[in-house]
Formats: structure tokens, sequence, C-alpha cells
């Protein structure tokens, strides 16, 4: 019974050293990426403490009792976790997995516990050892959660990188900015395709380098961001296509030119095509006209669809608004080329202008005219956004000397302008004026009059802040000057240059137009002294400014 009582006392103090044992294994393994790295090469003996080798992915617990009270820790391939006892005072043979080394000696609670570590050679060796110690504790069971482990830790020092560095954006700590978007773009890249995280990065790091004037190097980083997000939304263009627009966009302004129409035309195709497909599901016979709200598919859409349908016609407004300037200023390289450039190849310089403003206007027309057409299908027939639409198609129909089509438009736009709009609203004598203009180059005098005699009335309850009134007097003035009535124009002037001079002050040099057609008035009425006096002082305001010019004529005036 003693011998029994005493053997059994001792298996306990051996599983109770098994288990310390087993617990400072574990702290040494926790431990190993903070101790300093093992000089000795895989397959040579380690010093310092070290042991050298690569540990396999299971642990075993095997301990020896000795007559010595020693207990010594080993290393093998396979898991056991048992304790055994000798009475021979034999200790065990220690795995070295093809290497040998030296053990690291800890005293725990006065007796000797080897501990054997080892510094991992890289990043794989480290992550096999602490994957085969959880897999021995229970925590992970497969790959596949290690992998899943390794793209959360990715994914948090993503969030961590994007975060500082659209701060440092922010707070315009551009370089700061610029480095961390980097890391972001390249922790991203590591990502499953299609991941929106990595469209993110690549459009902060392409917008601010875009800022920073560094166009070239923020083209491919946006085209990466169109690229992500198209691999993300599938077939689904109705979703790309405000990211296509911003794209297009950025080719006209910064980037590369010739890749601009490629990408309108497929938004154009998309949105046209449901457009036409709307119009073939309409039941019976349907006759579109402006401002008519199509039926079937758009014009039934859900509330859900409704936001996407208002940004495929926000896109089409923006780039066309672009190709519209784009068209003008070939119009004035053109002209300007035509006065300053030898006259060598001037013809195909000329005709290549010419096609690309063609080009230019064409896009330009087709992108207003889907917007209108979304818009009148979402938003009906009368909404003030509308208005803007038939403005555009107006101007560009100006700008192809198209009085008619123009005139057309640009009626409808300040109808429904002034249906929404009070009067005195800068909109509506914006268009007015607009129109009025496009009369006059008709030659539709009575009309244009009419038009701004209307207007004088706009400013009865307030007096007009931005102008307007001087200009809405001004015109009219203008349009019985050449109807040569000039006993009525010349109060008109007077009020317009009083009006003017409130807004602009009275030397300012946007009053040297009023003070010349006032002038020309006053010296066909006879009135000479008053005439010389409103040249006098537009001479005044002109000096040192060269591009306004006195003329000798004295019925001319001043020709700006």
């Amino acid at each position: 019974m003693n011998r029994h009582a005493s053997n059994f006392n001792l298996s306990k103090s051996q599983m109770r050293q098994a288990s310390t044992l087993l617990f400072a294994l574990s702290l040494s393994l926790t431990a190993q990426c903070s101790m300093t790295p093992c000089s000795a090469q895989p397959g040579t003996p380690a010093t310092d403490g070290a042991m050298t080798g690569t540990m396999t992915d299971t642990m075993s617990g095997t301990t020896t009792d000795t007559m010595s009270g020693t207990t010594t820790g080993t290393t093998t391939g396979t898991t056991t976790g048992i304790a055994t006892e000798s009475s021979r005072g034999e200790g065990p043979t220690m795995a070295t997995n093809g290497d040998t080394s030296a053990d690291s000696s800890t005293d725990i609670q006065g007796g000797s516990i080897k501990i054997p570590y080892r510094v991992p050679t890289n990043t794989a060796a480290t992550a096999a050892t602490t994957n085969a110690v959880k897999r021995a504790s229970g925590r992970i069971n497969t790959t596949a959660e290690t992998t899943t482990l390794e793209l959360s830790t990715a994914s948090n020092s993503w969030d961590l990188l994007e975060s500082k560095g659209e701060k440092a954006a922010y707070n315009c700590e551009y370089g700061d900015a610029e480095r961390l978007l980097k890391e972001a773009v390249e922790k991203a890249r590591n990502f499953p395709a299609g991941d929106l995280r990595l469209a993110k990065s690549s459009g902060e790091l392409g917008r601010l380098l875009a800022i920073r004037g560094r166009f070239s190097e923020a083209e491919p980083l946006l085209e990466e961001e169109l690229a992500v997000k198209t691999v993300a939304s599938g077939a689904e263009d109705e979703h790309l296509i405000p990211a296509m627009s911003s794209m297009v966009r950025f080719y006209l302004l910064h980037g590369t030119a010739a890749k601009a129409n490629p990408l309108a035309e497929k938004i154009l195709s998309f949105v046209e095509g449901k457009l036409n497909e709307a119009r073939n599901q309409a039941k019976g016979k349907v006759t579109l006209q402006a401002g008519q709200p199509l039926q079937a598919w758009a014009g039934e859409a859900s509330a859900v669809m409704r936001d996407p349908l208002i940004e495929w016609a926000i896109a089409c407004d923006e780039i066309g608004n672009i190709y519209a300037s784009k068209s003008s200023s070939v119009d004035n390289t053109t002209n300007a080329s035509k006065d300053n450039a030898p006259n060598y190849g001037a013809n195909s310089t000329e005709s290549s202008a010419k096609d690309a403003n063609a080009e230019n206007l064409s896009l330009a027309e087709r992108l207003f005219t889907a917007a209108l057409n979304v818009k009148s299908t979402v938003l009906g027939a009368h909404h003030l956004s509308l208005a803007n639409s038939y403005d555009s198609l107006g101007g560009l129909a100006l700008t192809r000397k198209d009085y008619e089509e123009a005139e057309a438009n640009l009626k409808d736009a300040l109808d429904i302008t002034e249906r929404i709009q009070p009067p005195e609203n800068y909109q509506v004598y914006a268009r007015l004026d607009k129109l009025g203009k496009c009369l006059l180059q008709e030659n539709k005098l009575a009309e244009a009059e009419a038009l701004y005699l209307r207007a004088q009335d706009f400013w009865k309850a307030a007096p007009s802040k931005n102008g307007n009134e001087a200009r809405a007097a001004f015109a009219l003035a203008n349009i019985y000057t050449q109807e040569k009535k000039y006993a009525e124009a010349a109060p008109l002037f007077e009020r317009a240059l009083q009006l003017a001079e409130q807004n602009s002050g009275p030397d300012s040099v946007a009053l040297v137009p009023y003070l010349d057609r006032y002038a020309y008035v006053l010296y066909y009425l006879g009135m000479r002294e008053q005439t010389d006096e409103l040249r006098a002082r537009a001479q005044a305001i002109t000096e040192g400014n060269t591009s306004i010019t006195m003329s000798k004529d004295p019925a001319v005036g001043l020709q700006q």
C-alpha cells in the first residue's frame, strides 16, 4: 500500500511537471516573434541558447522523470501528451527534426525545465509553427481558416492606411496622403478580383495626383478604379454610368483625349438603348415630342430605380457641357490660326479642326438629348431640370447657326423657367436674354423688342442684385437704336448707365459699353457737348487698358 501510494504521489508530481512544461512551451512559442534572431543556419548547431531547425506541425509533450528530478521537453512529429515514469533514471532521446541544437534552460520552482525554442528563419515558418500550436489546441482546424485570418489582418491594415490617407488629404498634407494611399493600393491589390476596396484606394490616390497636377500618373489609377468597379458590377452597366462619365471628363480635360469618345459612345449606347426599349414597349402608336414623358420601362420605373436614372441624366449633361465647350474652343483656335498662321497646310489643319468640331457637337447634342429624355421620363415634362437641357440644346443650335432649332429650344427653356421661378430670379432673365439674342440673329426685331420690353417689369418688387436690370434696359435701348428710334433709346441708356454705376461703381471698366452707346445716341440727337463728356469719361476709364481703344469716328465711339 505504501509502495503504491508512493508511486501514486510520484505520478502526480510528474503530471504537474508535465503540465508546467507544456505551459512553458506555449509561452516560448508565443514569444518567438520578439526573440533575437538565431545566427545558426538550418542543419547546424545553434548557439546562444537558440535551437536550430524548423519545428513540425505537431508538438509532443512527452516527459520522463529521473532520479535527479530533471524534466526534459521534446518535440516530435506527433502529439502524444503522455507522461511516463522511469525508475532507472534514463532520460528520453531528443528529436531535432534533422538538426542538432542546444537547449535553453529555465528554472521554474526550483526545478530545471529545458524549454527548446527557435526564432523562425522566415515568415512562412512562423505561420506554420503558430498554426500548428493552434491546431493542436483546437482553435484552427483548416488551411482555409488560416487564409481567412491572414485576409482579416490585411483588411485591418488596409482600413487604417486608407482612413489615415484620406484624413491627410483632407488636411492638405498631400505628401503623407500620397504615401499612405500608395500603401493602401498595394494592400488592396492582394484582395480578390473585383474587391471595391481597391477601387476606393486607386480612385482616391488618382484624384490626389490629379489635384497635384500629375495627370499622367493619375490616369492609370483612375482607369484601375473603373476596371475594378466593372468587375464588381458585372454586366450591370447602369451602375457604372457615373464612374464612366467621370473618366470621360478626366480624359477630355486632363488625360488622353482619344480615349474619351469610345467611352462616351458606350454611355450613349446604354442610355439610348434603354430609351429605345421604352419606346418599343409602349402600347399603341406613340408620337414622341420634346418634353413628352415616355411610357413603359423608364416611365414606370420603381422608386429604387429613379435615383440611378437621374444619375444617368446628370452624367450625360456633365460630359455634354464639356463637349460643347470643346467645340467652342476649336472654333476659336481655327479663327486665330486664320489670322496669325502662315498658309502652309492651312487647309488640312482647318479641315481637321472642323471635323473635330463637328464630332464634338454631335456627341454633345446626343448627350443633351439623352439627358432630356431621361429627365422627362422620370420627372415629367415641366420640371425645372428640363429647362437646363432645352437651354443647352438651344446653345448648340446657336453654335451651328441653326437659329430656328435654337429658337424652339430656348422658348421651351424660358417657358418652363417662368412657370417655376419668380420673374426677378436670375435664371429667368438669363434665358430671356439668350432667346432675345437668337431672335436678333434672325432679324426678328419686333419679337425681340417685345421680349425685352416685358423684362422691364421683372424688378418692380425689388431691384436686381446682379445687374440684370441694367442689362435689360441696355438691351432694349440697343434694339431701339438699331431701329433708329434714338429718342426712345436715350432715356433707357441713361437709366441703364445709372443702374450699372450702382452695381459696379463710377470708375469700373464695366461702364464703358454703357457710356459708348449712350454717347452714340446723343450724337445723333445733336447733343454734342454731352457726347464729348461721355466719351472723355470713357477714355479716362480705359487708360491703361489695351483691350479697349477709342475710335476716331465720334458716331461710333469706343470699340471693344
